[in-house]
């Protein structure tokens, strides 16, 4: 596909589209004949590329990624961890943003592709910031241990929960908690092996 070409404009188009039904209808009420209207594109199409409401609903974790703040070194494993754990809040705080992932977990509760997608999405984030656990073992910060660790994994898991599950507000101060509650079990040996 080259990039600017017709399949990723369609792509791009449904991906628009199926965010803003998202926030007005949520994952329930996502229809893709409407979904396609809207983006000017044919209803097979979007049937053929996505087949769902769960496949679409997968599909948006591309979307999600291309969203997804880099690993910077910050210099310590703390600013590291607190800069991903601030940067997820901050993204929440699109309600496109946060209800495409609502509907991914709601797919991934019956549809084994977006359950499949959401560990994938999950993976590739802990791939990339798995490098500040190595350079705090290269600083002294931690165990040598942890350097395989997904520290990140615990943190999302702590938001989200709150977010999704128990449906209670996430802020900075709340992005504070599960840093050093990640840490404190890093710390005592808790997370000495990858989940």
């Amino acid at each position: 596909m080259r990039p600017g070409g017709r399949t990723e404009r369609v792509r791009a188009a449904v991906m628009a589209v199926a965010m803003d039904e998202l926030v007005e209808h949520g994952y329930d009420g996502l229809n893709l004949e409407r979904v396609a209207r809207r983006a000017d594109v044919g209803r097979t199409t979007v049937y053929r590329r996505w087949g769902s409401p769960a496949g679409l609903a997968a599909g948006l974790l591309g979307e999600l990624a291309r969203r997804t703040v880099p690993y910077v070194d910050t210099g310590s494993l703390e600013g590291d961890l607190l800069r991903y754990a601030t940067e997820m809040v901050a993204a929440f705080q699109d309600p496109r943003i946060k209800a495409s992932f609502a509907a991914v977990i709601a797919a991934s509760a019956s549809d084994p592709e977006a359950a499949q997608a959401l560990r994938d999405f999950h993976a590739g984030q802990g791939e990339v910031w798995r490098r500040s656990s190595a350079r705090a073992v290269e600083r002294g910060e931690i165990a040598a241990a942890l350097e395989d660790v997904d520290l990140t994994r615990f943190i999302a898991g702590y938001l989200q929960w709150r977010l999704f599950i128990s449906h209670e507000p996430i802020d900075d101060a709340t992005a504070r908690r599960a840093v050093h509650a990640t840490l404190a079990a890093a710390h005592a040996g808790a997370l000495t092996s990858a989940p």
